[in-house]
């Protein structure tokens, strides 16, 4: 039964973190360079179309590049921590968002993707923490509540879970990751 819910919530938090990696990714990058810095800009562009095609290692060392160029720059950050996620490497995506995050500590995104990554590497309550200062910053954040959830429900707290869940439910009654927790809940 433990290994069961331990490979349920490992698929949760990974069908949660994909609807992150899958929507935010290279293109958040790119979409939030600052400056008007043609040469960096145009390394974002490489460094997502790297993504695109699967190279991540060029496009670690790319986004390596950028960050080197505006090392204030969170959204850089946030893009290796989502490279480190995509080649399975937790530990340094985790070092990844927490610098995002000393930049810009009121980014829910970068929060979410932290309980994640904290959730991943087995760290509940950390995972717990990270995914409450994200509804925190944004009420509206599905995942995170849906993050929060999966965590809860893994700890013991099903009442805490189902609260999670429902908020989730009234933001996005029609999201799939809702229809995958809500079929979770029903089975067990």
């Amino acid at each position: 039964m433990y290994k069961r819910n331990i490979l349920v919530c490992a698929f949760l938090f990974t069908s949660i973190f994909t609807g992150f990696a899958g929507s935010a990714g290279a293109s958040l990058v790119v979409a939030q360079a600052q400056g008007n810095d043609q040469e960096f800009r145009q390394l974002l562009e490489q460094g997502r179309q790297l993504v695109d095609r699967g190279d991540y290692e060029s496009a670690m060392r790319i986004y390596q590049n950028a960050a080197q160029m505006r090392p204030r720059n969170g959204s850089v950050h946030s893009g290796i921590g989502i490279l480190y996620v995509k080649q399975n490497n937790y530990s340094a995506a985790l070092s990844a968002f927490q610098r995002a995050i000393a930049l810009e500590p009121n980014n829910a995104d970068y929060h979410h993707a932290l309980g994640y990554l904290h959730g991943n590497l087995g760290n509940l309550p950390a995972a717990r923490e990270s995914y409450r200062r994200a509804i925190r910053l944004n009420r509206n954040h599905v995942d995170a509540y849906l993050g929060l959830a999966s965590v809860l429900t893994h700890l013991g707290d099903r009442q805490g879970a189902a609260w999670s869940y429902q908020q989730a439910e009234k933001i996005a009654p029609r999201n799939p990751r809702v229809a995958e927790y809500r079929s979770f809940i029903m089975n067990h």
